[in-house]
């Protein structure tokens, strides 16, 4: 097993604003990884992945063990310092490129090998890494390998299980466990691509065939992790020439996301993404970029971390002409909340190129990004994006008396974007509007004077991301008027007739 220690990490760490969108506000803290410039050549951005507080970035043209032989840095996200460097323990061998693709989560890192010569020219390999105890577990290759395969030109996984997309058209499942293959994935349609993208969660896989069927439309199929068989091909219901729909896949919580970035709904080549039901594989919905443009190559990279859905669109236009952005959305409402570009960004550095997040840590590859001395050689930019919301102001319990004005409780709010919803509940029930309370969707709620129960009052504070719950506030309402029956603040024949009433029932 190879590892190299850095005690001196060629990073640099900058704060910059990050422009929002969707009624945002506020700014994100960022962190520039840049990679060591020895004179050849790198694609610092083109493959990243985060698993905890740790950033990894694959770089497959690093000359250290050999031309082009590859490498792999390991980031502390909050230090911003490389803790390590991983080489292959068989050895690094020119043209290789160790590091072509990398994933990571529950502390497995996944890392492709594409290019090695392992069954023939370019057939590829895969690396499994421990990342907490810095160990190598397995070099895997695949059943029925080939020339010219590249397996490991695309990785995914979800720390338990493995899928594997190769140039040669196939995809595999693989146990991280024990190294071995599960499957080898077999789509009803061959060809198309396959491979070109992949995904995975539970028991769910997602392989993208670009190309498939035919005119670079595009198709994605939906599989078994367990058993191996497709479950579903998916298809958007308005697929036309030219799409690529499935450059890029995700799948979790119950639905499929499909990148389509020469969709062209927004201009030419604006892009879209595709949301798929995963138990029925019918389309849900398709996402356009609240500022759609021709060219921007919208859904050309997905990320998917727990309710935050990442896309890439490379060739978007920013403050300093076409240097790409990501956007945030919102699974649970599908709103857009964010977009990201690079404050110090250039035309044609492709920002947004491949995204990887883990909670509120998002590491943004830009990988034609000019680092000081280096042009093109990619460029990291690391995010946190907490988005934090909490309440600085609870609400207050109180007593009032029948007849009092009416009482208002309220909540003061701290959130890093807007808008801000509220949703007042009484006993733990969403208050309805009618004429005993009013203003139960904003930050203060006015009860009349008729509420003539004790009762327990809290709040819902949601912002595009995040939810809290107030405390508790208990309102009692006491009768200032005793033989004001009916709690409307006023003695009179109202009262008497309730009053004979009971009497009437009951008898003297």
């Amino acid at each position: 097993m190879a590892f190299r220690i850095t005690s001196n990490p060629w990073l640099i760490g900058s704060v910059f604003v990050v422009g929002l969108v969707s009624g945002a506000q506020g700014q994100v803290e960022l962190h520039r990884l840049e990679p060591e410039l020895d004179g050849g050549s790198h694609s610092y951005g083109a493959h990243v992945a985060v698993d905890g507080n740790l950033v990894i970035v694959g770089d497959p043209f690093d000359d250290d063990e050999g031309n082009n032989s590859g490498s792999v840095s390991v980031y502390d996200a909050s230090s911003r310092h490389r803790l390590y460097e991983i080489y292959p323990a068989d050895g690094g061998i020119a043209d290789t490129l160790f590091g072509s693709h990398v994933d990571a989560r529950n502390g497995i890192l996944v890392i492709g090998r594409e290019t090695e010569n392992v069954v023939g020219s370019y057939s590829g390999s895969v690396y499994l890494y421990d990342l907490l105890n810095k160990t190598e577990l397995f070099k895997i290759t695949p059943s029925n390998g080939a020339s010219m395969d590249r397996f490991g030109f695309r990785v995914a996984t979800d720390g338990s299980k493995a899928v594997i997309g190769a140039q040669g058209q196939k995809a595999y499942i693989f146990d991280v466990a024990t190294g071995t293959e599960d499957f080898v994935l077999v789509p009803s349609v061959s060809g198309g691509q396959f491979g070109w993208s992949v995904g995975i969660d539970g028991n769910l896989a997602i392989v993208g065939a670009r190309t498939q069927p035919a005119l670079l439309q595009g198709v994605a199929y939906l599989f078994d992790v367990s058993t191996g068989l497709e479950l579903f091909q998916l298809v958007s219901d308005d697929i036309a020439i030219g799409d690529v729909f499935g450059t890029a896949v995700a799948v979790g919580g119950g639905r499929a996301y499909v990148g389509a970035p020469n969709e062209d709904e927004g201009g030419n080549d604006s892009g879209a993404v595709y949301v798929f039901d995963t138990t029925t594989g019918e389309q849900l919905d398709k996402l356009i970029a609240s500022d759609a443009a021709g060219g921007e190559g919208f859904g050309s990279s997905l990320c998917l971390d727990g309710n935050r859905l990442y896309v890439g669109a490379p060739s978007d236009v920013g403050p300093n002409g076409q240097t790409g952005s990501v956007y945030l959305f919102n699974v649970t409402t599908r709103e857009e909340v964010l977009k990201f570009f690079a404050a110090d960004g250039l035309s044609g550095d492709l920002f947004g190129s491949a995204i990887a997040a883990d909670g509120d840590i998002a590491a943004i590859g830009a990988e034609a990004a000019d680092p000081p001395g280096g042009a093109n050689q990619g460029v990291t930019y690391v995010y946190d994006v907490a988005l934090p919301l909490s309440i600085t102001a609870q609400p207050v319990s109180a007593l009032i008396d029948t007849g009092d004005p009416a009482q208002a409780i309220s909540v003061t709010v701290d959130s890093a974007v807007s808008p801000v919803s509220y949703q007042w509940r009484r006993d733990g029930a969403p208050i309805l509007p009618g004429p005993e309370a009013s203003g139960e969707t904003t930050d203060t709620l006015t009860l009349s004077s008729v509420l003539m129960n004790r009762a327990t009052y809290d709040v819902v504070v949601t912002n595009a991301l995040n939810s809290v719950v107030s405390s508790a506030a208990v309102l009692g309402v006491r009768n200032a008027f005793p033989a004001d029956l009916n709690g409307d603040g006023i003695v009179d024949t109202a009262d008497l007739g309730i009053l004979l009433g009971v009497f009437g029932a009951t008898g003297p």
